[in-house]
């Protein structure tokens, strides 16, 4: 029991920093981008090219490793994603884990995890334009 339990909070730590890692990729890659392609007259062009596609891609990511570690926790603390029935689905879950396990297939109940990467985007676009005009104001030369 008790290495049942320390297996499920290192993969809840393990999922954890995964999900922070992403979140940091997101928050830094356009200054990332920007530094790569300072040097070049045609930054507002690659910056917004490569920003988009890569920033997509790392918003995909996040939601798809979102949904797929709550998998991994449910399978960790016992539940049968085969099972017919709720009783068969938490038959091997440990009563300490029960509500857990309960509150966790209700997140995941609802929209899909592409559907949420869409709408997380629709919300990180603007930083990613804010960082582009910052940068595009702050390198202005005065006249």
């Amino acid at each position: 029991m008790r290495d049942c339990r320390k297996t499920l909070i290192t993969m809840k730590l393990f999922t954890t920093v995964i999900n922070f890692l992403i979140v940091i990729l997101l928050i830094l890659s356009p200054i990332v981008i920007i530094k790569v392609f300072r040097k070049n007259d045609t930054l507002s062009f690659y910056f917004l090219l490569i920003g988009v596609l890569l920033t997509f891609f790392l918003t995909l990511l996040f939601a798809w490793w979102s949904d797929y570690s709550n998998q991994l926790i449910l399978t960790s603390n016992g539940y049968n994603f085969e099972a017919i029935d709720e009783s068969n689905a938490y038959k091997n879950v440990a009563p300490e884990n029960l509500e857990s396990s309960k509150q966790m297939i209700i997140s995941m109940m609802g929209i899909g995890w592409p559907v949420k990467a869409v709408l997380t985007y629709i919300f990180y676009l603007p930083y990613l334009l804010l960082v582009f005009l910052i940068n595009y104001f702050a390198r202005k030369p005065k006249n």
